[in-house]
This record gives C-alpha cells, sequence and structure tokens, in this order.
C-alpha cells in the first residue's frame, strides 16, 4: 500500500505529525536556509532527507496498520447474519457520520468566510481532529474499509445523510423558537393573570 491510496485527509493527518517532529523541522529548516543562500546542492540533499522522513513514517503507519489490523471478518466470524448486518452497520455508521460531520463543519466554515474572509469556527477544530483519526483508526481496524469508504453509494449515502441531518437540524431550530416564542407568551400571561 502507498500513501497516495489513503484518503487525503488521512493523508493530512499523518504528514502533519510528521511535519511537527523535531527532526523533520530540522531538516525542514536546513533545507530552506541552504536554498535562501543558493546551495542548491545541499538544499536538493536535505529535500531528498525530508522525503525519506516521510516515506519512512508512511511506512511504519502501513506495518503497524498490517500488525494491528483486526478485520471484520474475524471479528464477526461466529456471528449470526442479524448481527454481523448490525455489526456491519455500526462501523458504517461511524465512518457516515464521520463524514458528515466534516462536511457540516467544512459548510460551516465556509459560509462564514463568505462573510468574515479571515475567520472560521474554531470551536469545532478538537471535533475535526476526533474525525480525522476516527477515520485514520478505520483504516489501521481494516485496510480494505478505503475501498468500501471510495465508492459512490458512500459518496451518495453521505451526502442524502447530510441534507437529512441540516433539514432535521433546521425543522429542530424552528420549532425551537417557536417554543420559546410560546413560553415567553405563556409565562407574560401567568404575570398579567396574577
Amino acid at each position: 500500500m502507498r500513501k497516495e491510496d489513503l484518503p487525503k485527509d488521512i493523508q493530512e493527518l499523518v504528514l502533519k505529525e510528521i511535519y511537527a517532529t523535531p527532526k523533520y523541522m530540522n531538516l525542514a529548516a536546513t533545507y530552506q536556509h541552504h536554498r535562501a543562500k543558493g546551495n542548491m546542492m545541499q538544499a536538493m540533499m536535505y529535500k531528498k532527507m525530508m522525503k525519506e522522513v516521510e516515506d519512512n513514517v508512511f511506512k511504519e503507519f502501513f506495518n503497524e496498520a498490517y500488525k494491528t489490523k483486526i478485520s471484520m471478518y474475524e471479528i464477526m466470524k461466529g456471528m449470526n447474519q442479524e448481527d454481523q448486518l448490525t455489526m456491519n452497520s455500526y462501523a458504517n455508521g461511524i465512518m457516515l457520520l464521520a463524514d458528515v460531520l466534516d462536511s457540516i463543519i467544512g459548510e460551516m466554515n465556509q459560509l462564514v468566510k463568505r462573510y468574515k474572509p479571515d475567520m472560521k469556527v474554531v470551536a469545532f477544530d478538537d471535533l475535526n481532529a476526533m474525525i480525522k483519526e476516527a477515520k485514520k483508526t478505520v483504516y489501521t481496524f481494516d485496510m480494505n474499509a478505503r475501498d468500501e469508504y471510495a465508492t459512490d453509494l458512500f459518496g451518495i449515502t453521505g451526502d442524502n445523510l447530510f441534507k437529512m441531518i441540516i433539514n432535521k437540524s433546521k425543522s429542530f431550530v424552528k420549532k425551537l423558537g417557536e417554543y420559546e416564542k410560546k413560553n415567553k407568551n405563556d409565562k407574560k400571561g401567568d404575570k398579567d393573570a396574577a
């Protein structure tokens, strides 16, 4: 398996971890120093070393994933058909929800950018990091999962779930507003009656 076989967000998560390591930061700083000085041969040598660090970390990621991998097949061995379907539904439900939450946070930030280009909603950054970790965990849990989550059916199902959740949320917000208005009027009526 290659780095390119992972979804972009998982690649970005692993790369972010790599870029934060002191070894990589030192190599990057030295690369920039040589590049700025015009020492292109030295700069290319450090660039190659940076690439080797990336490749080694991804190799470790895949080795660890294969070493600790427990396939869904192994877990479901001995379960009846109904429980197998339920187990698959749980696992796919987690991935669908992670995908939808990721989409909602992304859409929310796009809406904010239309009005305030320099801002984003940071309140959900921890949740977004958790979503990416959940996706990464699924890939180490079952490396075959990447094929299931790269299908058009997964995308269509995720899009439909996104629309359903947003519609339900809009309905909830409207009903909550009506409830609060009614509750406020009821309290006002109680005061007037007293």
